[in-house]
């Protein structure tokens, strides 16, 4: 069972530190009938719903077992539109956490209570692409407030795990995500999904590249960009999507010692020393890794002709040995109401 665990987390060490979006260049030079740019066409008042799911499972043996699954429903509202760009308003609707252990429930559902009556006020150039969360320093200072109250339910509702996982390192660690902008604009995941790729140049047809990511891991990427034809009365013929599927190979042993670094931060030294510090142990999980680890990142950006996104997902697959791991984040609209 603790080898089972121990695995778990350094495969969502893995997945989240080699996540990466396959985009297209927008400075690359082509006719204009070759590209579709994606930019953003929108009105004063524009309002758009949008359902955001997030699921992580494991699959073994054909058997899969959901780590969790979380549901919420947002808008955004155009409150403002110029020729300089557009002022976005994002708040949640509602919530539901269909699956989850206690201690992902009581996190998300405290932190969802923690912004519940914040929205996020975001300003895009004239592209769509984001500039600036404008009331980050709201953002940063209820966290500041709030987190420690927030771990002070957490650590008194579940025993034990301060031993496991002390308070304050995990604490340090969201207090200081959430201490700039930039940090809080990354710790919102339905950013990226609508408006990562604003502002993009991306040819039409099928492209592959080869390249090394930010870990120096080679990987290779295939982007397929195009439009689609219309399914529903809510489509238009001018509506289009990228669709891109990215394979990265880790050793295993890089594995290991990426998860150890990581999971150093937030895990307790007796737990760390349990992980990492038994020759036995490491020799186990290379047997059960295998020599490498394969991951694949599927992602589907759809979009109707005004650059209002109607569906953007990321499935993200680690492989090991006789197991996979999915992580999917998928951000779909529901209504819209438009000028």
């Amino acid at each position: 069972m603790f080898m089972k665990k121990f695995l778990l987390l350094i495969t969502t060490v893995i997945m989240t530190t080699l996540s990466t979006f396959a985009q297209a260049d927008s400075t690359a030079v082509a006719a204009e009938e070759q590209v579709i740019n994606v930019i953003a066409y929108f009105s004063k008042n524009d309002t758009m719903t949008y359902t955001f799911t997030d699921i992580e499972e494991k699959i073994q043996a054909n058997d899969t077992i959901q780590d969790h699954c979380i549901v919420e429903n947002f808008m955004v509202v155009v409150t403002d539109s110029t020729s300089e760009g557009y002022r976005l308003e994002i708040s949640t609707i509602d919530y539901e956490v269909e699956y989850a252990n206690d201690f992902q429930k009581q996190l998300y559902d405290q932190m969802m209570q923690l912004g519940k009556d914040t929205k996020l006020i975001v300003s895009t150039d004239e592209m769509g692409v984001v500039q600036h969360i404008e009331n980050w320093q709201e953002i940063r200072d209820l966290n500041r407030r709030g987190i420690p109250m927030m771990f002070d339910t957490l650590y008194a509702k579940l025993s034990g795990l301060d031993s496991i996982m002390p308070r304050r390192p995990l604490e340090s660690f969201l207090l200081l995500q959430y201490t700039t902008e930039q940090g809080i604009m990354q710790g919102s995941s339905e950013l990226p999904l609508l408006f990562g790729l604003h502002g993009k140049a991306l040819t039409i047809g099928e492209n592959k590249v080869t390249s090394t990511n930010a870990l120096g891991y080679p990987e290779e990427i295939t982007m397929v960009v195009g439009y689609l034809k219309p399914k529903t009365e809510y489509d238009y013929e001018e509506d289009y999507a990228l669709y891109a599927q990215t394979e990265c190979t880790v050793p295993s042993e890089d594995a290991l010692e990426l998860a150890k670094n990581a999971l150093g931060m937030v895990v307790s030294d007796k737990t760390h020393d349990q992980m990492f510090g038994s020759e036995g142990t490491m020799e186990e999980a290379r047997n059960i890794l295998g020599d490498e680890m394969k991951v694949t990142l599927l992602e589907s950006y759809e979009y109707f002709l005004n650059g209002w996104p109607k569906e953007c997902c990321k499935l993200q697959t680690t492989t090991y040995g006789q197991t996979q791991k999915r992580v999917l984040k998928q951000v779909e609209w529901t209504s819209r109401v438009w000028k």
